[in-house]
């Protein structure tokens, strides 16, 4: 699976997801940070978890609503927590972004990511401070 992201003009970029000899689109809205998505990348890629990437990768589409999975559930909010951190300036204390991360998967009722730890946190923040470019494991 290839992934490109295409800068757009107007309110949305898009998000092309290539495999095989099909490909898909969607539409993505602009939100003056790197796109939703590109989090997801740098999130799984880092704790190779199951999120909304790995789905796709794994045959899901790539559409805005997917079923409950617990485990994609927990990446979710994961990526909301560093996206949230990067409209903020992205200078958020990593053990700080873990409880609150924590915290939003109570509110959630959403089980945490067992392997989501201080060193995963860590780990996270730093990849996307540098534009690290993490892989989607299999």
């Amino acid at each position: 699976m290839k992934i490109s992201f295409i800068k757009g003009k107007g309110k949305y970029d898009r998000m092309v997801v290539h495999r095989g000899d099909a490909s898909e689109s969607v539409d993505c809205p602009k939100q003056g940070i790197i796109p939703h998505e590109m989090v997801h990348f740098v999130v799984e890629g880092t704790l190779h978890r199951r999120g909304f990437l790995m789905r796709v990768r794994d045959g899901e589409a790539a559409g805005f609503q997917m079923s409950t999975d617990a485990e994609s559930d927990g990446v979710e909010r994961l990526v909301e927590i560093i996206q949230g951190d990067a409209w903020s300036g992205g200078n958020g204390d990593p053990a700080e972004l873990l409880d609150l991360y924590r915290l939003t998967c109570g509110a959630r009722e959403c089980p945490p990511l067992a392997s989501c730890r201080q060193a995963a946190s860590t780990r996270i923040v730093s990849s996307m401070r540098a534009g690290v470019q993490p892989t989607l494991a299999r």
